[in-house]
């Protein structure tokens, strides 16, 4: 697949011009990723173009695609999304609060990037941590495997303790967009939990769980994602993004007083 099967190179243009996509290329590779910026979400900028920029690498070469995330998915609620019925089929996952690891392949090995850089904190780490817990896995031909990139120093609300791993999420077919669930890829370790919710109405009655984040929700019949999230973790992120905030926007000694990195951010 290449990005002229997803959207023209004019939309994309259009789309960095106006600052709704950011495009960061690699260091040494012929590559790029793609992903959508502050402003498209303030300004709920979303097409096809800001929806399927999640992380989105390609060879800046030939314009193929190398790593094909999760296109963007909302909340339940949000006007974003069609409408489902309360019996529609879904697979219904932990939403875990870490940071979105991208698999990419290149040049024989394996690396992992975060949803907007090649180079970050946790892209590095989660490299680090594929490459010496599980040096002998491969991902599926032709699958951008997704994990969340867990481990104490990446704590954005949930406190998950010692656990340093990639927790895996699911994966995308590049050639057809086609999205797996964990079910699909073979992994040694941990993957997201997977709960016995097998309608729409089911997932909306499941009661909250202590230090969880809420629930992603997959309607099999048309490979769309909602998440549902806790109105306790919800408030606790606004608090937390809300302290993030002022830190970014505060003078040298608040951000001293905070102590709250503001390059952390979910997913």
């Amino acid at each position: 697949m290449r990005l002229a099967d997803l959207f023209s190179s004019e939309q994309l243009d259009a789309a960095i011009r106006d600052g709704f996509i950011r495009r960061q290329y690699h260091p040494s590779a012929p590559l790029a990723i793609l992903n959508y910026t502050e402003l498209a979400q303030f300004k709920r900028e979303w097409n096809d173009v800001t929806r399927a920029c999640r992380g989105l690498i390609y060879n800046t070469d030939t314009s193929h695609i190398v790593a094909l995330p999760f296109p963007k998915f909302f909340n339940h609620g949000e006007d974003h999304h069609p409408a489902f019925s309360l019996d529609e089929p879904v697979t219904v996952t932990d939403k875990l609060d870490g940071s979105l690891g991208i698999v990419y392949l290149w040049d024989g090995q394996l690396h992992v990037a975060t949803r907007g850089s090649f180079t970050s904190e946790q892209s590095a780490k989660a490299t680090a941590i594929l490459r010496k817990q599980y040096p002998i896995w491969t991902p599926p031909e032709g699958v951008t495997v997704l994990f969340e990139i867990i481990y104490p120093a990446n704590r954005i609300v949930l406190n998950y303790g010692a656990t340093e791993d990639l927790i895996l999420l699911g994966g995308v077919d590049i050639a057809t967009g086609q999205t797996l669930t964990p079910w699909d890829i073979e992994w040694p370790a941990v993957s997201a939990p997977i709960f016995p919710f097998n309608t729409f109405a089911e997932a909306l009655a499941a009661p909250p769980r202590p230090n969880s984040e809420g629930y992603v929700v997959h309607f099999r019949n048309s490979d769309v994602r909602i998440k549902i999230k806790q109105a306790d973790y919800v408030a606790l992120h606004k608090i937390v993004t809300g302290w993030e905030r002022a830190d970014h926007l505060g003078n040298a000694r608040h951000r001293q007083r905070l102590r709250i990195p503001v390059s952390r951010r979910p997913g």
